[in-house]
């Protein structure tokens, strides 16, 4: 019985190979309180190095439910440049998912004092395993989990792009470059390929700002989900936004800022129209102090 269990962890697995379908970014911070957990031209994006960290509960309510355990950090350099680091570890039942990704960007002055576009790639490497206490079955190994979780680290990237000018920004995300090739439609694992997503930030008094956001997400399998939200913010001490996904979930957070310091971030998602995929995250960031080389402050 346990070699059958194991036999259909090893296909799920299998049929899910890499970090990108894993990790769909299903990170709620990544809308509006860190968008360089979505698209690695964000990297530096801030006036000074930050460092995010986060855990996230998913599909609450199934046994082994995914728990994400998530580090990033970025900070500026040189006149132009970024960089960020992000590591994360994902536990779902008996499969755990581990990787580090490496980023750089550079940020390009266009015609207005204010309008720019940066552009980012990120390195990725990336490995799964199966718990060691589910394949051990009367004190012998079963060899073909043994092949698995001896398999060596995967390497993959991530290219992406962001335009600003005044208020109004939109960023792009092409994911899993490696994967592209052969062509993404002949894949046969369901892969998120390209993420999209687009605000605009209104200051209407000196303590106020409102930043409404739409965002697409598509994959070569799955329907393509879009998701539409807004985000309040106070005088950099109080933040409270939600985000509806066609998925039928809702996303809401609320914030605790020390001005640009840092900032304590609550979310809870409710399940999608098939009745799951609730989740809880809370995220944790700090400002470190260095010098305020741009002039994009990230809210």
């Amino acid at each position: 019985m346990k070699k059958y269990i194991i036999g259909i962890v090893l296909i799920s697995c299998l049929s899910l190979q890499g970090k990108a379908q894993l990790y769909y970014n299903n990170q709620a911070a990544r809308f509006f309180r860190n968008n360089y957990l979505a698209n690695p031209a964000f990297a530096g994006s801030r006036n000074q190095p930050f460092l995010y960290g986060l855990v996230n509960r998913s599909w609450i309510g199934f046994d082994g439910a995914p728990t994400l355990i998530q580090f990033a950090g970025d900070l500026p350099f040189g006149a132009h440049s970024g960089a960020g680091l992000q590591v994360a570890s994902d536990k779902s039942g008996v499969l755990q998912r581990t990787y580090a990704k490496l980023s750089y960007a550079y940020k390009i002055k266009l015609g207005g004092p204010s309008e720019w576009i940066k552009l980012g790639f990120s390195l990725t490497g990336y490995r799964q395993r199966l718990d060691n206490t589910a394949i051990t079955d009367g004190g012998a190994i079963d060899p073909t989990a043994k092949a698995f979780n001896d398999q060596d680290w995967h390497v993959d990237g991530d290219f992406g792009a962001v335009y600003q000018t005044e208020g109004f920004q939109f960023s792009a995300t092409a994911f899993n470059l490696r994967r592209w090739f052969p062509p993404l439609n002949k894949q046969p694992v369901d892969l998120e390929t390209v993420a999209c997503m687009a605000s605009y930030a209104f200051q209407t008094s000196s303590n106020i700002e409102l930043k409404p956001l739409l965002s697409a997400r598509f994959f070569t399998k799955s329907n393509w989900v879009a998701a539409v939200g807004g985000q309040f913010t106070y005088d950099h001490l109080f933040h409270a936004s939600a985000v509806w996904q066609n998925t039928g979930s809702i996303c809401g957070t609320l914030g605790f800022m020390v001005k640009q310091l840092g900032e304590l971030n609550f979310t809870y998602a409710s399940n999608n129209k098939q009745g799951y995929g609730q989740q809880y995250e809370v995220g944790l960031g700090v400002a470190l102090p260095g010098k305020k080389l741009n002039e994009v402050k990230q809210k």
